[in-house]
């Protein structure tokens, strides 16, 4: 819960809007910069305050050919699959669903004081937070 209120924060934080680089590549608004342990790797990530979103540090946004992870983040916005009731009963994590869903494999990750967040990796090994799938497939209702 803290670091959903912290990320939050500084994802709400006036920031300038990324710079437009050549061959369409937009380098990611790194708010705030994370090491996760998933499955004992360290991983880098980005609080991505464009897209509200942990995001695989590696991962620059090509417009033409996004990263697996932006375009897992992409579909959920777009909602190119359907969440039902049932496939969230129990109190499954609609994010996780979504990354099942979407073709991407859901990853536990770990950071520093125990706490644990779970990841979609996609095809290319790279990572977005299921909170952001989610939250991405809601908002766009």
């Amino acid at each position: 819960m803290g670091i959903v209120f912290f990320l939050t924060v500084f994802l709400s934080a006036t920031l300038p809007v990324p710079s437009v680089f050549a061959h369409d590549i937009i380098k990611l608004d790194c708010v705030v910069q994370r090491e996760f342990e998933i499955e004992g790797v360290p991983s880098k990530f980005c609080a991505d305050r464009l897209h509200e979103a942990w995001i695989s540090k590696a991962c620059s946004r090509l417009k033409k050919n996004p990263c697996a992870a932006m375009k897992l983040l992409q579909d959920a916005g777009a909602r190119v699959v359907e969440l039902r009731s049932p496939e969230l009963s129990g109190g499954r994590n609609p994010g996780s669903v979504l990354c099942a869903k979407l073709g991407g494999v859901v990853m536990m990750a770990r950071y520093a004081g125990g706490s644990q967040q779970s990841f979609c990796q996609g095809i290319d090994g790279s990572s977005v937070s299921c909170n952001a799938l989610a939250n991405h497939y809601f908002s766009n209702k």
